[in-house]
């Protein structure tokens, strides 16, 4: 019909009492439950009214017909303030005017229909109230003309009146469009009230705009769908209106029990924004609901190999696996594989034998959906196994093992290499007495009164020029495995030189006598926090303190992770890493540790003395402590005790180091860590494991005997055979500290004579922290200088799976600050423009005769 109109009234829509986000008709989507069964409902005109009951189930529409208006009052009240209200839209007319302040209790929305009769239909939608949200609410109202006195049909006194309007208005009973209101009018009326109410077209709620990568599909978009008419023949569809953004196959129309959802799912190769309209045709006629969708350009797959064996004897058996590599859009990849000795092979994780020494390039490359692709590259270097480790030595063989097993390489101990052989340099280093550090302050106080600085203030002296230098490397390896810094701990200098001094005796010992050892001391105790910590006593407010537990735990002894022997992790059904221990573990192992209390020895002296147990503060209960196979105690069980003494609280805390120490974790966690300090940060899980066999028995029986463990390091093909030499993988990056000290070595510097060492080269402990960002015991927290599994993040490192520990220190200031360093301080002398007769006398030898240019690589 044509927008014409009858008479000029208003009509009130009155919702008594609801509580807000219940369901008023049955179109409503509440968010909370506890609906009444049924709402009553008030419409009046001028005064005259009528109520009904509206069932929460049923009919989809109120069959209450109304007279048509110029402008129709829906006013709607809520029991509760309204906080704010989202979109209110109209479907059979057009909204003139909302009345709504947020925090009141109504809204009125003034409506002007476009017909005659049909249905005006109001949705208010996001109605949110403290009590929660109504998603939509949809109020439909029957409009027929004429029909004044609410009854659901027309009288003739209701005819005669609207013959009365007619006449008076000339065209506002036009119902034909003929330009005359006439019968033909009338009858069209009266047809109207015969055969009901009019059909209407379905209602589609709002759906949000859509943001989606290339290949991504969206969730399951929920939306509302009402079709008003109920006649049974509702259609439903989707389409796109750029199908190179969105394809039409590629959105899916759900409808379970009533409720509609739509998914779309972006392009893998096209981008941009194409809009989806969705299209629902019922009886009444169909009505459309777009919504844009932007699509962003497909981005390129990541590659990520992890190739852990990647260095070998020949045949070489390597295992690629791919698994890790994705796509930013989700797509699905496909995984080719070269393997750079003219074999191939597709998939995510692949098997491969190479036969042939030498050094071949595995290239993975991942495709994805639309066709975008990314590489990894990894060498695989493979010996022909004729590599003799009891053979000569050459001269920068025995320099590169210096790196390893020293602060670096010096003229005669370079010799001593190549004279003893490895082996021989390593037994010689092993039975050779220890360079305390307490000898060189004792000498040194005589002159200099180093007696109020601390242990750094020697540290370059001790380092550089201590002849057992394979003790003094591995003291400051061990010594970042359980690290200790002194001026946390409150340790007076007395306490920091026994302290390290006993790293460099038990160097070579037993790992678990170093734990044990480690455990008592003040140093420990105080740094960690467990020194006086006591047991449980609700009424004392004392609980036992969990520090110690926890890190003797997690970065002494077993690691976060579950290991197989060769240092790789174990993984669940799930594919996913299996903790080693839980909060409830650490509780028990804190009890362990309860009562340690400083040595009752004169004053400053206790720092130097091993801590005691004071029984009365120990806890003597049950400990539960780990449980694995070949458990050490038995069910991991420490029975409670009814004597309590210091003997048995000592034998608690022996059982729970022997515990950690028997762990099949241990061997593997901590002999992995070494081979990265001395050796490589990427040490293969075949290297490994033969690190570990020989932690597990030295070949007398013993567990855990650190000097065979590091001979096994530093003697391991892999450390050794230049074959795998030219692998940009193998090696480590040298730590600054370490890369300073050996150039003191090797220039030999005599600049401080009448030190102890006279080959010596000061460094005031401040400025040594600040340009190599190290210091001994002066780690900044108990995860050492540097964490062993920190990488670069978005470079080969990481996508390969490998790591760099020192780079989290060796930045972009030390890489400045070191060198600068060194120049300052071992190269130059005193004197302005004089350098030392070491590096003077290298430059001599290696100038080019004539040219007076240096060959660079004479100096390495």
């Amino acid at each position: 019909m044509n927008d014409k109109r009858l008479a000029s009234r208003h009509w009130l829509l009155d919702i008594k009492p609801m509580m807000f986000a219940l369901a008023v008709l049955p179109m409503l989507t509440p968010s909370v439950a506890a609906a009444p069964e049924a709402s009553s409902v008030r419409w009046e005109i001028d005064g005259r009214g009528a109520e009904a009951d509206l069932a929460l189930t049923g009919s989809a529409s109120i069959e209450t017909r109304v007279v048509a208006d110029d402008d129709l009052l829906f006013r709607v009240e809520f029991s509760e303030a309204v906080l704010s209200l989202g979109p209110v839209s109209c479907t059979g007319g057009i909204i003139n005017n909302l009345d709504f302040i947020p925090g009141q209790s109504s809204a009125t929305i003034s409506v002007r229909p476009n017909g005659v009769s049909g249905y005006v239909i109001v949705s208010l939608q996001d109605v949110r109230s403290s009590s929660g949200t109504l998603g939509e609410m949809i109020l439909p109202l029957g409009v027929l003309a004429g029909d004044s006195d609410l009854s659901g049909s027309i009288s003739g006194s209701e005819i005669q009146n609207m013959i009365n309007l007619i006449e008076i208005s000339e065209q506002q009973g036009d119902l034909d469009g003929n330009g005359v209101p006439d019968s033909f009018d009338l009858l069209a009326m009266l047809r109207s009230a015969d055969e009901g109410l009019p059909q209407v077209p379905p209602v589609v709620g709002k759906v949000n705009e859509l943001a989606l990568s290339a290949s991504e599909q969206s969730s399951a978009i929920a939306f509302d769908l009402r079709d008003i008419s109920g006649s049974g023949t509702l259609s439903v569809a989707a389409t796109s209106s750029d199908q190179a953004v969105v394809h039409n196959n590629d959105i899916t129309l759900t409808e379970t029990n009533g409720r509609w959802s739509i998914q779309v799912q972006g392009s893998a190769v096209g981008n941009g924004t194409a809009t989806i309209t969705i299209i629902a045709q019922g009886d009444g006629g169909s009505t459309e609901q777009p919504f844009g969708v932007t699509i962003a350009p497909n981005s390129s797959p990541v590659a990520r190999m992890l190739l852990p064996q990647y260095l070998g004897v020949a045949p070489l058996a390597v295992m690629g696996d791919a698994r890790e590599s994705f796509d930013p859009e989700g797509s699905s990849l496909i995984y080719s594989w070269d393997f750079g000795d003219g074999s191939t092979a597709m998939g995510p994780a692949v098997n491969h034998t190479f036969t042939s020494p030498g050094q071949h390039v595995v290239r993975l490359t991942v495709t994805d959906a639309g066709g975008l692709s990314s590489i990894a590259e990894r060498t695989v270097s493979v010996s022909d196994g004729s590599f003799n480790i009891h053979g000569p030595v050459s001269e920068s063989e025995a320099r590169r093992f210096l790196w390893q097993a020293a602060f670096g390489p010096r003229d005669n101990d370079v010799a001593d290499v190549m004279n003893l052989g490895y082996s021989g340099w390593i037994d010689s280093q092993i039975t050779m007495n220890r360079t305390p550090i307490t000898y060189a302050l004792g000498v040194a106080n005589k002159d200099r009164g180093y007696d109020s600085d601390r242990i750094a203030h020697l540290f370059d002296d001790y380092a550089c020029e201590a002849p057992d230098q394979l003790r003094q490397r591995a003291a400051w390896a061990l010594i970042q495995i359980i690290v200790l810094n002194g001026q946390q701990a409150s340790s007076g200098t007395d306490g920091d030189y026994y302290y390290y001094d006993n790293y460099l005796a038990k160097a070579f010992g037993s790992y678990r006598d170093l734990l044990e050892w480690v455990t008592y001391t003040y140093q420990m105790g105080t740094y960690l926090t467990y020194h006086d910590s006591r047991k449980a006593d609700e009424i004392a407010g004392t609980f036992p303190d969990e520090n110690y537990a926890r890190e003797i735990i997690q970065l002494f002894t077993i690691g976060l992770w579950e290991l197989y022997s060769d240092g790789t992790e174990m993984r669940d059904g799930g594919g996913d890493r299996i903790p080693t221990f839980d909060n409830e573990d650490i509780k028990q192992f804190a009890r362990v540790f309860t009562g340690f209390r400083r040595a009752e020895t004169e004053y400053h002296f206790w720092d130097t003395t091993p801590m005691y147990i004071r029984a009365d503060r120990h806890e003597f209960g049950a400990k539960q402590l780990l449980d694995y196979p070949g458990v050490f105690p038995v069910a991991g069980l420490i029975p409670a005790s009814s004597v309590e003494t210091e003997a048995v609280a000592n034998t608690n805390v022996d059982t729970a180091i022997d515990n950690l120490f028997y762990h099949p974790n241990c061997a593997p966690f901590i002999c992995k860590q070494l081979i990265m300090r001395f050796v490589t940060s990427n040490p293969t899980p075949a290297y490994v494991q033969r690190v570990v066999d020989v932690f597990d028995d030295d070949g007398a029986g013993n567990r855990g005997n650190l000097g065979a463990v590091i001979k096994a390091i530093l003697l391991d093909r892999e450390a050794r055979d230049p074959a795998y030499r030219p692998n940009p993988a193998s090696g480590k990056v040298i730590e600054p500290i370490i890369a300073v000290f050996g150039v003191y070595r090797a220039l030999e510097r005599a600049h401080w004579h009448d030190d102890v060492f006279p080959h010596r080269v000061r460094i005031a402990p401040w400025d040594r922290r600040i340009q190599t960002g190290q210091n001994i015991m002066e780690s900044p927290s108990v995860f050492n200088f540097y964490q062993p599994d920190y990488t670069i993040p978005n470079t080969d490192l990481e996508r390969n799976r490998l790591v760099a520990p020192e780079l989290q220190i060796h930045d972009a200031l030390t890489a400045i600050s070191v060198p600068n360093l060194t120049m300052s301080t071992a190269i130059r002398e005193s004197d302005p423009g004089q350098v030392s007769p070491k590096y003077a006398e290298w430059l001599d030898a290696s100038r080019i005769q004539g040219s007076g240019e240096i060959d660079r690589a004479a100096l390495l």
